[in-house]
């Protein structure tokens, strides 16, 4: 009875096919009657350990949804066409097994948290991106102070309604500066009258290994280690100008005649299969966006960078479009 108990807790727990090999392999030993009693116990104590294992595993699927969910909001003008999608767009339900396989990996737990008042910030998790130069933390606060909600989803505290001034203003910068860096996106459907959640897109430069969190009115900080992070599955097109990963995208301004790399410009990303997805392009002379977060990387504007709204699944890239010229995948 006992042995079948445990053959039906091993075929729910994730473990290496080595370790199950091991452990299921002890049946088949004949063990002798007075080893009997450590041989269940070891077992019993193994399986324990095991299921203590597999439920610690952090759940991403929440900042996933963050993400690359339907959470967002989408912005439209007097004539009702789509303006700007940030960090909307044309939102769709999460592919969860592309996440699973390339972005899952790339996000790792966090801890710490900052109090200022009845407020308290937490860390949840983050994501780093070397590839891109791009990441997002994902974050929770409970009890927060009055904020207000920008047409795109942006985050803004405030003191009072006037927009000039802030109250326990969270900010996000390079450890040791006073460098703000990346802006603060609303998760809707998490949050709920007591408890925000939220998410910081940020893009940074890859010398950058920590960043620190901090309320105005207070010295606390909770620091976010980025260091020894791996960079996603990518490939490169252009002769190394053009960075693609499933999280994002990075493009190096000078070799396509930019002298400004925020200049509105049109890109998309060609599949295999005929399809495509639009990142930005004009249209009754103004522009338009369909990504979660852009900026240029730098205060030189040397390169801009996007984070997707969607993942986008690299091996099935063809091509990228910028202005009209495509560029092979290499």
């Amino acid at each position: 009875m006992f042995e079948q108990e445990y053959k039906d807790v091993f075929s729910k727990v994730t473990a290496s096919g080595d370790t199950l090999r091991k452990v299921l392999g002890m049946e088949q030993k004949e063990p002798k009657a007075h080893s009997k009693v450590i041989y269940l116990a070891l077992v019993a104590a193994l399986i324990c350990l095991m299921v203590a294992c597999a439920a610690a595993v952090y759940d991403s699927r929440p900042m996933l949804e963050a993400i690359f969910g339907t959470n967002g909001r989408s912005q439209y003008d007097r004539q009702k066409v789509l303006r700007m999608y940030r960090p909307a767009g044309e939102r769709s339900e999460l592919d969860l097994e592309l996440a699973e396989k390339y972005i899952a990996p790339h996000i790792h737990e966090a801890d710490g948290s900052i109090q200022s008042g009845d407020t308290v910030l937490s860390v949840e998790a983050y994501i780093v991106d070397r590839a891109t130069s791009t990441g997002a933390v994902y974050l929770k606060m409970e009890n927060p102070p009055e904020y207000k909600v920008l047409n795109d989803g942006q985050i803004l505290w405030y003191k009072d309604k006037s927009i000039g001034s802030t109250r326990k203003f969270l900010r996000a910068g390079l450890l040791g500066t006073d460098i703000t860096i990346g802006r603060f996106y609303i998760a809707e459907e998490m949050t709920t009258e007591d408890t925000l959640y939220f998410v910081l897109f940020y893009a940074r430069n890859s010398e950058d290994d920590q960043m620190e969190f901090y309320f105005e009115d207070s010295d606390d900080r909770i620091t976010v280690d980025f260091s020894a992070k791996s960079a996603m599955k990518n490939i490169t097109l252009f002769d190394g100008n053009i960075r693609l990963s499933p999280f994002g995208m990075e493009l190096v301004s000078k070799p396509f005649g930019f002298e400004d790399v925020m200049v509105t410009m049109e890109c998309s990303i060609q599949y295999r299969n005929g399809e495509e997805y639009v990142l930005q392009w004009r249209e009754d002379g103004q522009g338009h966006v369909n990504y979660t977060y852009g900026s240029a990387l730098d205060v030189s504007r040397s390169s801009m960078v996007y984070i997707f709204n969607r993942v986008v699944d690299v091996n099935e890239v063809k091509s990228v479009i910028v202005n009209g010229e495509e560029y092979l995948v290499e």
